[in-house]
């Protein structure tokens, strides 16, 4: 299976929803990835770029990305509400913002 890879800022719905009228051999699309918070009440703001009817064009897996299971838990129960059967919780981000945050790759350590 080849998945299109996430570029945040670039590979949003549109994108997704537009590539594969033009270029094929792509399986599936990775979201860019979305991070968790603390407040454990996950902003529809933030799904909204994930509703299904709106993503179309590629299968979609959301990808979060967090440090705690306790702000992961709430964000992936809403994509399962949402329809999402999948989701990537990103363990191996190797940019170094994220893994400052302990997220990411930073959680290897």
């Amino acid at each position: 299976m080849i998945y299109l890879a996430p570029i945040q800022g670039i590979t949003d719905r549109i994108f997704r929803n537009v590539f594969p009228k033009h270029f094929g051999g792509v399986d599936c699309a990775m979201a860019p990835f979305i991070s968790t918070s603390k407040r454990k009440k996950v902003e529809t703001v933030i799904l909204r770029e994930l509703e299904p009817a709106a993503n179309t064009g590629l299968p979609v897996i959301p990808q979060i990305l967090s440090n705690d299971p306790e702000d992961f838990i709430p964000l992936a129960d809403a994509l399962f509400n949402m329809g999402y059967k999948t989701v990537n919780w990103n363990l191996g981000c190797p940019f170094p913002v994220v893994v400052n945050k302990g997220k990411g790759s930073g959680m290897l350590c």
